[in-house]
């Protein structure tokens, strides 16, 4: 997906290609999964997100989780569903993309 498509002030180019020109991460380095935003088990259905994940200094790791899908599997246009960074136990959250990529950036490996 284009990064524009989650923040117009971004170039239209791969998510992840883009994180690797901003010399955030390496895109080999990045994890994909693909997850339903409401794994509590309840039987209800969930919108479907995708994660990118990756390692940062000191053990930690960073989340972009993008929604991609409606409950009912619908396509819908990417939207960021949440941002952060986790240390340990310690959660790290982010509003704005270029607050998350800042913090990776200064984080990184």
């Amino acid at each position: 997906m284009s990064v524009s498509s989650l923040d117009r002030a971004f170039p239209a180019i791969p998510f992840a290609r883009w994180l690797a020109q901003t010399g955030a991460v390496n895109q080999a380095a990045i994890r994909w999964e693909v997850n339903d935003c409401g794994e509590g088990g309840d039987g209800r259905t969930a919108p479907t997100w995708v994660e990118a994940v990756f390692g940062l200094a000191s053990a930690a790791t960073a989340h972009a989780s993008l929604l991609v899908a409606t409950r009912d599997g619908t396509p819908v246009k990417p939207a960021i569903y949440t941002l952060y960074a986790l240390t340990g136990n310690a959660v790290t959250r982010f509003s704005k993309l270029r607050e998350w990529v800042a913090y990776v950036r200064r984080h990184r490996r």
